[in-house]
């Protein structure tokens, strides 16, 4: 049963979750205003390569805690000997991470990223970054199984506005150079990080148990693998701009992203909201499919979504026309780029069997698929086409994963829906902006807002029975004032 404490929490976590992403969108006026679009691709490269460390050092256990602190949470001593286990395991790893990228970190600096990008001071910034990024994850890990979410909601805030006040102080005492950016955000995941493992040992004690440790070393393997593909998936293109095309057309690249990161933000939110409703509505099920009602949940989704893209085409364009103009030639990959948040309801329905069957076997062939895929388009098309490039790879990537996650679990869960609500209108919006863009280039306003007028339009008309449901209340309300 779905109650109000559990839903009240799930905002928390989803808000604390979200807010490292907030942070990145809240200091792009002050990265645009101090750095270089240049500058501005290389930070792109140290905060991936910190996500990397992050990911190794963090050795899954973000992932293994949730699962074994149910496994140990009727017998509190081995479950306070698996968590300090788990904690000193990743600094353990953390020390082994430091130590290679400390031998081999110059060697591969050098050998791959343009001069500008040096190991010393800022890899070696990234690196403790990522470390203390790994214990911050762990840690929210363990705060969401103990079900604190005020505790995770405190901890988080505090990281944030540490991360956002060490980052803004550093620009502003050294304007153009990557102190406040890189570190600003280390001394903030520094404090932060510090502050959890003090608490943690105190609290559990520092128990190393290699016994309980085994038991889920096949588990983390496996998570590892899995987080490992997404940074690939996720990441891997911009080593690859910097070595094929202009650091500038990196920096482009990544601001064109972080400037559409609030979409991120809504769709993950709008979609937290109502993912435990569908749960409840799923676990009812004999055999496990979708229904009428579940259906609703991803048609207002969908309408949401291409609302939110339609209107950020219009009036993010005319924002940008306030920034620096390196930084204003973003506004022309806009469009392009949204074409890929128009797919992400269809993915969150397509992933459904994985979250209600709880079955995650399929996703790491998938995953491996669709990096090969993604990795074999960028280094095709980076070369010639540039940004355009690594847009076209991550768009046939994000397509190709729909298309798998939708048609491997397709005898274990019954997918019925109205097509036209589900696939039609996204399909749409995706033939128009490929049909109009070209012909707006550099850009044209009037073609954007044709874009959001003809996508109200159809929604209208896809939902038709539904609107007066919807409007209904408001008549009401109307008429007794």
């Amino acid at each position: 049963m779905i109650t109000r404490r559990f839903i009240k929490s799930s905002i928390i976590y989803s808000i604390a979750g979200a807010l490292p992403m907030a942070s990145a969108v809240i200091l792009l006026p002050f990265y645009q205003s101090q750095l270089s679009i240049d500058q501005f691709g290389i930070l792109s490269l140290y905060l991936a390569f910190a996500i990397l460390i992050q990911i190794i050092t963090t050795a899954s256990f973000d992932a293994s805690l949730y699962l074994h602190f149910h496994d140990f949470k009727n017998n509190l001593k081995e479950l306070h000997r698996f968590i300090s286990s788990a904690f000193i395991t990743v600094l353990l790893v953390s020390a082994a991470v430091t130590v290679a990228t400390i031998v081999i970190g110059p060697w591969v600096f050098a050998f791959w990223l343009p001069e500008d990008a040096s190991f010393y001071p800022y890899g070696i910034m990234a690196m403790a970054t990522g470390i203390f990024q790994s214990v911050v994850k762990v840690n929210n890990s363990r705060l969401q199984s103990e079900q604190r979410p005020m505790d995770y909601l405190i901890v988080n805030c505090s990281n944030f506005g540490f991360t956002v006040l060490f980052t803004v102080l550093g620009l502003h005492f050294y304007p153009s150079t990557l102190v406040g950016p890189i570190g600003g955000r280390m001394l903030a995941f520094l404090f932060t990080g510090s502050w959890i493992l003090t608490s943690v040992f105190r609290q559990f004690g520092m128990i190393w148990d290699r016994t309980l440790l085994h038991s889920t070393l096949r588990y983390n393997a496996y998570q590892f693998l899995y987080q490992l593909q997404q940074w690939i998936i996720g990441y891997a293109d911009r080593f690859i701009m910097v070595i094929l095309v202009a650091t500038a057309d990196l920096g482009v690249y990544d601001f064109t992203i972080k400037c559409l990161l609030i979409l991120d933000f809504v769709i993950a939110a709008v979609y937290n909201s109502f993912f435990p409703k569908v749960l409840s509505l799923a676990s009812d099920q004999e055999r496990k499919g979708t229904t009428p009602e579940i259906n609703r949940y991803f048609h207002g989704l969908t309408s949401i979504v291409l609302i939110l893209i339609s209107f950020s085409i219009v009036t993010l364009p005319e924002l940008l026309a306030f920034t620096k103009p390196e930084y204003a030639v973003s506004a022309y990959f806009i469009p392009w780029l949204a074409l890929i948040y128009v797919m992400r309801p269809i993915r969150y329905y397509f992933s459904l069997p994985y979250n209600i069957l709880k079955e995650s076997k399929p996703l790491p062939i998938i995953f491996l698929l669709v990096s090969i895929a993604k990795l074999g388009l960028s280094v095709l098309l980076i070369r010639d086409y540039s940004i355009f490039g690594a847009l076209t790879a991550t768009l046939v990537g994000t397509l190709l994963e729909t298309i798998l996650m939708g048609t491997w679990m397709r005898h274990r869960f019954s997918f019925i829906f109205n097509w036209k609500k589900i696939l039609l209108a996204p399909a749409l919006f995706m033939i128009m902006v490929l049909v109009l863009e070209p012909l707006a280039h550099p850009y044209s306003f009037w073609i954007h807002v044709i874009y959001f007028i003809t996508t109200v339009l159809l929604l209208a008309w896809l939902y038709r029975k539904e609107v007066p449901l919807v409007l209904k209340p408001f008549g009401k309300i109307f008429n007794q004032a």
